[in-house]
């Protein structure tokens, strides 16, 4: 990879390498864990509940309409959420100016000059990204890192609180801090004990970057998976009476929870 032509990205895990890309990894992957998840199970039934709403508002009028992009806009909704803690809320309005934004990190520019510029000469490439020019549009990156920034602020203030990637950041930066404290500590008590090797936190333009890397994994391929699910269901009735007779052996018409859908999951990955 060629540093700065990728803007934000060139702090993602994607990018990072060795040492920098050990620490990142470190701290981010424990986001992940069934703990964590079953925490952001509550932001993911919020855009959920309003995904459902849209999809039996159209049944309900036999309209046509576009099932990919009507799940794009729920995943948008659901990782914007999960991640930064922001409500994108673009199942009922898509042409907000954040989601044009948002929408540019997913579509390659081809009137972007850097583009071919990074084609024909790496090199020059390379020089101007370190001038801070990228492949990605700088009206975009400003717009919603100055967001993102501002949630983040917010979060260190105590402000507010969500089960999301950038509180359990904060989470991550307060116990480090703890963990700095307790060893000097330590250290000041016994002086010949040397101290470990502490993880340290990410800064805000790292945790910027690793969450438009999640988001730019997650938005395609999920929407992509939710759209030829509903394809495949629309065009297999029978298939589509059996699906719906196993969720209501399983889950009947109560709420779905994540302790519910946990073993029905397990069990689909072990067959």
């Amino acid at each position: 990879s060629i540093e700065g032509v990728g803007g934000p990205f060139d702090h993602g895990l994607t990018v990072l390498k060795d040492d920098q890309w050990k620490n990142a990894r470190s701290i981010v992957s424990p986001t992940f864990s069934s703990a964590k998840l079953k925490a952001m199970y509550t932001l993911m039934n919020e855009t959920s509940d309003i995904y459902r709403d849209r999809l039996i508002e159209y049944a309900d009028k036999q309209e046509i309409f576009n099932i990919n992009q009507l799940s794009g806009q729920y995943t948008l909704d659901t990782i914007s959420s999960c991640l930064f803690g922001i409500e994108t809320n673009s199942l009922k309005n898509e042409n907000a100016t954040l989601i044009r934004h948002l929408k540019k990190f997913f579509t390659i520019d081809f009137t972007n000059i850097f583009l071919y510029i990074l084609l024909i000469s790496p090199r020059l490439a390379g020089y101007l990204g370190k001038k801070g020019y990228s492949i990605l549009p700088k009206d975009a990156i400003d717009y919603v890192s100055t967001i993102v920034n501002h949630v983040i602020s917010r979060r260190r203030q105590h402000l507010e609180t969500r089960n999301d990637f950038i509180q359990m950041m904060i989470a991550h930066e307060q116990e480090s801090k703890d963990d700095e404290l307790t060893s000097e500590h330590t250290e000041t008590k016994h002086p010949q004990q040397q101290r470990g090797t502490l993880k340290k936190t990410l800064t805000d333009k790292e945790i910027f970057s690793q969450g438009l890397v999640f988001l730019v994994a997650g938005y395609e391929t999920t929407s992509a998976l939710l759209s030829f699910f509903f394809y495949f269901m629309a065009i297999e009735p029978v298939v589509q009476e059996k699906v719906y007779e196993e969720i209501q052996q399983e889950l009947g018409d109560d709420e779905i929870t994540h302790e519910k859908l946990s073993p029905i999951f397990a069990e689909l990955v072990s067959d």
